[in-house]
């Protein structure tokens, strides 16, 4: 319900949930409901610890934050992959203007 209550302007809300115990198999949630969102504050606007939840056992809001370093590594990946993209493909018009098959003049 906190979820409905507590949308975006575009009509949609900032938070999502998951069940980490789902099975498929069992055809079950599970006991686990993992509520995520993109900042601490947007957790916080839900309002779990009120009367409503007191069958709720845990209530923990932690904020995650990604290492400077990995994303660094991400980009950095990205960059390495999309140099060697490039080469191939400069490498490839290289090797068809080379052999006849697509003039420069065609290409720019």
């Amino acid at each position: 319900l906190a979820l409905v209550e507590n949308k975006n302007d575009d009509g949609t809300s900032s938070c999502g949930i998951t069940f980490p115990e789902f099975s498929e198999e069992k055809q079950r949630l599970g006991r686990k409901l993992r509520i995520f969102g993109p900042e601490k504050g947007d957790l916080e606007t839900l309002n779990l610890h009120t009367p409503e939840t007191s069958e709720i056992s845990y209530v923990k809001i932690v904020d995650v934050s990604i290492p400077f370093l990995s994303i660094l590594l991400l980009v950095f990946k990205y960059t390495i992959a999309f140099f060697i993209v490039s080469l191939f493909i400069f490498f490839a018009i290289s090797m068809l203007t080379l052999l006849g098959f697509v003039s420069m003049a065609s290409i720019f």
